[in-house]
């Protein structure tokens, strides 16, 4: 069937702007879309500066500071990529602030913080291979956030302050490690779980969460410096030795019931005793209700750890 000129001329017309939306639709398809944690590939730039953050990923072998003078550090959740450094300071101004699951590995041998400088973990991980030195004023603010330490030293500098919130700090270092804290500040940590193989600390520590110490892991307190734990405490308790005084909570290590005849017999052992005058025993009559009657007493064993 012969077809007329001008509709000739129409079906052309149709069937190239058809092929044109259709190039145009493939060309988009092939442009690459970059989100928050795809700016962290590349390692072309030097990462000196907060400038320099959102065009490449930070690595071992490049050293981060942020500063008042650019906008704050933040670090994104290890997608496609986990961010690292090789050092970092939190000049004086400065903000490193994590997101919900951000990972920042410090691979070099120091992570500072400086006066006025402020790191908010949030519910991130900082994982610091080096040492970690908080230094007049400089704000460590722990929230919920998890801080994995392997160097040899962590320095809390007169003046600095290192805000646990809820938060988890892990000692994993492979040989021996450090904990200074200025006599003139206070020093407290949520939870705390001990893997490396001794930790000495110089000070007053105190762990309001609860404290893990492994097998085979120990804890030296110097001369007048204290540990305080008023969490749940888990380890051997000779694992804690040295001339400054340690305060262990209360903690069962054992408790059973058993039947005879018409009486219920306790038994229960402690790991540790801290001030403690004794155990109150109490029955409440009746299986619903009722208030619980005292009807024994224990004698506590004062103070120990043993």
């Amino acid at each position: 069937m012969m077809i007329p000129p001008h509709l000739r001329n129409l079906v052309s017309y149709v069937a190239g702007r058809l092929m044109l939306s259709v190039c145009a639709f493939l060309l988009l398809a092939t442009v690459p879309s970059y989100s928050q944690s795809t700016k962290w590939k590349g390692l072309t730039q030097e990462w000196r500066s907060d400038a320099n953050w959102d065009k490449g990923v930070p690595s071992e072998t490049k050293s981060g500071i942020t500063s008042i003078s650019v906008q704050p550090a933040t670090v994104p959740p290890p997608a496609p990529d986990t961010a690292r450094t090789l050092d970092f300071d939190v000049q004086a101004g400065g903000l490193l602030q994590f997101e919900p699951t951000g990972v920042l590995v410090v691979h070099g041998t120091q992570f500072r913080i400086t006066p006025h400088g402020t790191v908010q973990l949030g519910t991130g991980t900082l994982i610091s291979k080096g040492n970690l030195t908080f230094f007049n004023e400089g704000l460590f603010q722990a929230d919920q956030g998890t801080l994995e330490f392997s160097g040899v030293v962590w320095n809390n500098k007169p003046g600095s302050q290192f805000d646990p919130g809820t938060s988890t700090v892990i000692f994993n270092g492979s040989g021996s490690q450090e904990l200074i804290i200025d006599p003139g500040s206070s020093f407290s940590l949520y939870n705390l779980r001990v893997l490396s193989p001794f930790i000495s600390i110089t000070g007053q520590l105190v762990v309001n969460g609860d404290c893990e110490i492994a097998e085979g892991s120990s804890l030296y307190i110097e001369a007048g410096g204290s540990l305080t734990i008023n969490g749940n405490f888990t380890g051997d308790p000779s694992s804690i030795q040295g001339e400054g005084s340690v305060t262990l909570p209360v903690q069962l290590s054992a408790f059973t019931v058993s039947a005879q005849r018409l009486d219920a017999i306790l038994h229960w052992s402690t790991a540790t005793e801290t001030n403690n005058y004794g155990f109150e025993i109490e029955r409440r009559p009746g299986a619903h209700g009722g208030s619980w009657v005292r009807i024994g007493f224990v004698q506590g064993a004062g103070t120990s750890s043993q």
